[in-house]
Formats: structure tokens, C-alpha cells, sequence
């Protein structure tokens, strides 16, 4: 029996192109608009200290992210920085 090989989220055009549809969707602010977050093994942090998700470490699922969720905390954040609205990018460590 073969053994099904997985696809990385990166390697899925269509699968991205329905994700940006849905972050386009989004009214206010979203996490992923952020440049306080960082991604490390598939799950997003504040960088901030910020508790983002309900996860015991604070992180969000990188794909809730992508998607265009936005986290409890971002969405009072003081600290909240788009750098002038332009796109975000998640820093990957």
C-alpha cells in the first residue's frame, strides 16, 4: 500500500489563494496584519508577551492565522503595528 505523502500549506496554490479570499473578507484588524508576531513551529506568538490563543503557551495555529482570525489581544492591543497599514508579514524564527 503507498504511503500518502503530505503537502506543505506552502506548496498549495489553490488552497492559498482560498485563504488571501478569506483575509480580504475580514473587516478590523486580524493577527496576521500584525509584524508583533512571530511563527515557530507551525504556531504564531506575540512577540509582545501578548496571550493570543486559548493554548496552555498563548499561540494561535498558524493556519487560524492565515485565514484572517484575530486574537482576543490584538484586538484591544495598544501595541497593535500594521506600520502604516501596509500588509503583514509573520517573522519566521
Amino acid at each position: 500500500m503507498a504511503r500518502k505523502t503530505e503537502k506543505s500549506i506552502w506548496e498549495n496554490e489553490a488552497g492559498l489563494a482560498i485563504l488571501d479570499d478569506k483575509r480580504a473578507a475580514v473587516k478590523g484588524r486580524m493577527t496576521f496584519n500584525c509584524f508583533n508576531t512571530s511563527l515557530k513551529d507551525g504556531r504564531v506568538t506575540c512577540t509582545q508577551g501578548f496571550k493570543l490563543g486559548k493554548a496552555e503557551d498563548g499561540t494561535m495555529l498558524d493556519f487560524a492565522v492565515l485565514k484572517g482570525s484575530c486574537a482576543s489581544a490584538c484586538k484591544e492591543c495598544p501595541k497593535y503595528d500594521t506600520q502604516d497599514e501596509k500588509p503583514g508579514k509573520i517573522a519566521i524564527t
